[in-house]
């Protein structure tokens, strides 16, 4: 079962990766976990996409 996660337990990292390959992300408690890749479309649509959601 999952515990309920508070805001202060979500720790993202994000950073521009070498040029042309895109925006890596990773929990940053986790960094050895790996990360996920994405082009700068991809990103600007996660932000639209994050910004339409509710608040809990």
């Amino acid at each position: 079962m999952e515990r309920p996660r508070k805001a202060d337990d979500v720790c993202v990292e994000l950073g521009r990766l070498a040029p042309g390959t895109g925006i890596g992300l990773r929990d940053s408690r986790d960094p050895d976990a790996g990360h996920l890749t994405l082009s700068a479309a991809q990103f600007a649509g996660l932000i639209e996409r994050i910004k339409q959601e509710p608040t809990h």
